[in-house]
């Protein structure tokens, strides 16, 4: 069991940083040089090469190894290089002469020192003096920050490593490794063993260990220890001891716990203390060295380095070279595909040029990225930040990239890549495309932006050639719901065209005005004919038809002209692309013409194209269609699992006001058809307690009214649901809608009626209902509003309802009776069929069905749908009513 660190923002004390071993895990060093500070006050010489990489703890063991000569009463001559110092003639040999007084140690006073065509007596010279001072004492010759020495010291120092044999000397060279100008890879040759020559080791500190972490964390800051945090503080700094130590620092500095709940504190210091070492190297690294990290910073590994080189304009020093410098300050990572140490070194490289070189900059990376055909994705990540260059295939590029990501589910980058694909220069088909590309991407994170998108596309400008894209905008906004907001960008753009008006874009104009809440539109259906016909029912157009089909549908005429237009608009197009909405209408009309595999077949077809289209609100839309259809055939199962992809797609949350009731009101059908009435009441009701603004305007709240009446025929409530059958219907004619196949609101109203006495309406209502049951002519909706007539009518018009009975025989190809209490049933009826029918009416559910007549539930609704069949019914709200039954007990 872990302890863990108290926790809050409470303060804990931490020690002074003096007090720190910043020789954490550097046992095995610290062995070796107090082995050789050991063996040189017993006269042996040796070299040891400190060499790693910056803030790796190198100076520290460079101070320890002082300390312990010193202790041993060992002379000490210590050198530090700094770059002020790099060009100045033997500067570093200067340090350390100055460690002996001019009466010891002549050279000091040398004329060759100032003498430069002497000077190659001044390094034999050197090496004489030091070899000498050793001879008389031991002698430890420590050089730190190598990498900024000389190139005279340089040399000294090589030429004095070569002869250490000679005398009881300890030369201890400390720098980055690959650094020019000493170039210390050539001093580490020396420490390779060779025969005959003294004790050479080479030294390369790594990163702490998470045993070392943990031990500096607990030095720093006595307390229990929060290993998660130290864990983090290690991914943080790469166990850089440099780094660490920054953050204890500031953690020291503010009295902050060292617990997991200041993770953000710890990522903030280690980004801020990184930032400002890049900008302390940038600031002394040579132009073309800082060009060169600026082009790693555009390019990473994605271009040949040799491409980033010239990119940079790298002129005066090899590659090598210069990528060696880089990574010996810790810049650049070593490998074979060189890159940035880290994000923040990037970031903090390019945020030091001017805006408009830096858009340059990654403008020239790109272009080069696709002159040398590296993955499409890598150049735009390059041209997200570059200026717009003009080229034709920077915004196709980005196009493609955008889709790879919305494929791999990236929506957000699939975003960035579209926006930035839009600042190019581009035709006005060209854009329009992309912004239903980038609309389609925003449509699920930012429904907003992808709305107003689209809407731009319908209402922006161009002419015949933008029709498509204008179409397409359209019908993404009318699947997706957004019904006000397309009709009112169809208005503006069917008024600033000259007639004759697009035939499938008015089309699209007429699905809104079906769809929305608003009459009496200046475009309103009809207004707006196609051109040359003198009738407007009569249209080539298939997006017409299809819209034309569910229209007539709806007002309950012409049954086999419905049909045909229907299948015109379902017929497969010739080269694909055909619009969605329409064949969504279509199959609506099939619906209600009750050609329900027609219908699914074309449903079928859309849903592929929904599918490619990748936009969830549409692909719901669909699914939730082809479940209400599943209903309506009796196919419970594959209503069910379309309604669960329809909500796995998109959320009820997240359905737009105007079709969100649609989907409760399918929920609740499904639980009917159960035999589940509470969770039938549970959706409606929480659905109607938080009601979205605008869900009671359109047809799907329509739906919704119907759904919650037949729940409160089932359990015995018909003056609540008399109350919303006839709101359903007033908000129907509302809409134009006169077929009883949309919503059979007349006649489970007037059964509802009927059951409390009202018998007056309750006749009313169904004689409308037959009325417009015979125009629509469909045998099987008349079929069904004749018996409902008969079972009213059955005690005061006995006569008439023997005739209604006998009609509804004939439509629905079945002999009818009526049972004495006037309850309608079929001859052909079995037992079995009339208990299941007589229990359903009376509220039971499927498994107490089950229970109680010992039958399978799967056998208790293969004879409940059989009664539906014979009786011409289309669910429980239905039975219950034509039953007459109130409540479960009845």
């Amino acid at each position: 069991m872990r302890a863990v660190a108290e926790r809050g923002t409470r303060r804990r004390g931490w020690r002074d940083e003096d007090e720190l071993d910043l020789l954490v895990d550097r046992g095995a060093e610290l062995d070796l040089l107090s082995r050789s500070v050991t063996g040189l006050s017993l006269g042996r010489s040796a070299l040891v090469v400190i060499e790693n990489r910056p803030g790796a703890g190198r100076t520290a063991l460079v101070r320890r190894t002082i300390a312990l000569a010193e202790a041993a009463g060992i002379r000490v001559c210590p050198a530090r290089g700094s770059r002020t110092e790099s060009e100045l003639r033997y500067g570093l040999v200067s340090q350390l002469l100055s460690a002996f007084p001019a009466d010891d140690c002549p050279v000091w006073t040398d004329a060759r020192w100032a003498e430069s065509e002497r000077e190659s007596e001044v390094l034999p010279a050197l090496c004489r003096e030091f070899l000498g001072l050793a001879r008389r004492e031991p002698l430890l010759v420590v050089v730190d920050d190598a990498h900024w020495a000389d190139p005279w010291s340089a040399r000294w120092l090589r030429a004095l490593a070569r002869r250490l044999r000679e005398v009881p000397l300890l030369l201890v060279v400390a720098g980055n490794d690959g650094c020019r100008p000493i170039g210390l890879p050539a001093i580490a040759e020396l420490a390779a063993p060779r025969s005959g020559s003294v004790a050479a080791h080479l030294l390369r500190p790594g990163p702490l260990s998470p045993a070392g972490v943990n031990m500096l964390l607990a030095t720093a800051c006595p307390g229990p220890l929060d290993e998660d945090f130290s864990r983090a503080l290690l991914r943080a700094t790469s166990g850089q001891v440099w780094l660490v130590r920054a953050v204890l620092r500031q953690f020291a500095r503010t009295g902050l716990a060292p617990v997991m709940e200041h993770l953000g504190e710890l990522h903030g210091t280690v980004a801020t203390e990184l930032g400002d070492r890049v900008a302390r190297l940038t600031a002394v690294l040579p132009e073309e060295l800082v060009g060169l990290l600026r082009a790693l910073a555009v390019c990473g590994s994605r271009l040949d380095f040799r491409l980033v080189c010239s990119l940079a304009g790298l002129r005066t020093m090899p590659e090598s070279e210069a990528l060696a410098r880089l990574e010996g300050v810790g810049l650049v990572r070593p490998g074979d595909e060189p890159e940035l140490s880290d994000p923040v070194t990037a970031s903090r490289v390019l945020s030091g040029m001017p805006e408009r070189e830096r858009a340059e900059l990654h403008a020239a990376a790109a272009e080069l990225g696709h002159r040398s055909a590296i993955p499409d994705r890598d150049v735009a990540g390059m041209l997200l930040a570059a200026s717009p260059i003009g080229r034709p295939w920077a915004a196709e590029l980005l196009s493609r990239a955008a889709a790879r990501d919305r494929n791999g589910k990236r929506p957000a980058e699939a975003s960035r890549f579209l926006q930035r694909a839009l600042k190019e220069p581009l035709s006005e088909p060209a854009r329009a495309r992309l912004m239903i590309e980038l609309a389609t991407a925003e449509l699920g994170p930012r429904h907003t932006a992808g709305t107003r998108l689209l809407g731009e596309v319908i209402s922006g400008p161009g002419g015949a050639e933008v029709a498509e894209y204008r179409l397409a905008a359209a019908d993404l906004l009318l699947a997706g719901g957004e019904v006000e907001v397309v009709r009112r960008h169809l208005v503006g753009a069917l008024r600033r065209d000259t007639r004759p008006y697009d035939r499938a874009l008015t089309a699209l104009y007429w699905l809104s005005d079906i769809a929305g809440s608003v009459e009496d539109e200046p475009f309103a259906p009809g207004r707006l004919a196609p051109a040359g016909a003198e009738n407007v029912r009569a249209t080539s157009d298939s997006a017409q038809a299809g819209v034309l089909a569910w229209r007539e549908a709806m007002n309950g005429r012409d049954l086999e002209r419905v049909r045909a237009s229907a299948r015109a608009a379902l017929r497969p197009a010739a080269g694909g692309g055909a619009l969605i909405c329409p064949r969504m209408a279509a199959a609506r009309a099939l619906g209600l013409t009750h050609d329900w595999a027609e219908g699914l077949a074309g449903l079928d077809q859309v849903l592929i194209e929904a599918r490619r289209v990748g936009v969830d609100m549409v692909l719901a839309a669909v699914l939730l269609l082809r479940a209400g259809l599943c209903l309506g055939m009796g196919r419970i199962k594959d209503a069910e699992r379309d309604l669960a992809e329809t909500l796995r797609q998109l959320p009820l949350r997240e359905w737009r006001p105007l079709a969100a009731p649609s989907v409760v009101s399918v929920q609740a059908v499904l639980h009917l058809e159960h035999g589940d009435p509470e969770a039938a009441g549970r959706v409606l009701a929480e659905f109607a307690s938080a009601l979205p603004p605008g869900a009671t305007e359109g047809m799907s709240w329509c739906h919704f009214l119907f759904a919650r009446a037949r729940f409160q025929l089932s359990v015995g409530e018909p003056t609540a649901a008399v109350a919303d059958l006839l709101e359903c219907g007033r908000r129907l004619l509302h809409h134009r809608v006169g077929n009883p196949a949309v919503i059979p609101w007349r006649s489970t109203a007037a059964l509802a009626l009927h059951a409390v006495g009202e018998q007056e309406e309750a006749e009313r209502l169904l004689a409308e209902e037959r009325a417009h049951a015979r125009t629509w002519g469909e045998p099987k909706l008349l079929g069904s509003t004749l018996l409902a007539s008969a079972h009213v009518l059955a005690e005061s018009a006995p006569e008439e309802a023997a005739a209604l009975v006998a009609e509804a025989s004939g439509q629905l190809g079945t002999t009818v009776d009526d049972l004495p209490g006037g309850r309608p049933v079929l001859s052909a009826l079995s037992e079995l069929e009339r208990r299941v029918a007589e229990l359903v009416a009376r509220g039971r559910s499927t498994s107490e069905i089950a229970v109680e007549l010992a039958v399978s539930r799967r056998g208790v609704e293969l004879n409940l749908n059989r009664v539906y069949h014979k009786l011409g019914l289309s669910g429980r709200g239905e039975l219950v009513a034509a039953f007459g039954h109130r409540g479960r007990g009845e």
